[in-house]
């Protein structure tokens, strides 16, 4: 009885492994909405406008700004 436990779990995983990797081929042909890239591109004109990284949305480190602190 054990056994058959043991084999039901694995059989369990790899059908869930299995359909994940369906999953993921069939969204990679996904196509982004034109409203989502018009969205992103206003963020990251309004970040680079505030200054600041659209990467991160930090403030870009200056390398002639010495203000970390450590002397």
């Amino acid at each position: 009885m054990g056994i058959g436990w043991v084999i039901l779990i694995i059989i369990g995983v790899l059908a869930v492994i299995f359909s994940n990797v369906l999953l993921l081929k069939d969204s990679k042909s996904f196509q982004l909405p034109d409203s989502y890239k018009e969205r992103k591109a206003a963020e990251k004109a309004h970040l680079e406008a505030q200054g600041l990284d659209p990467k991160t949305q930090r403030k870009e480190k200056n390398k002639e700004d010495d203000s970390s602190g450590f002397y």
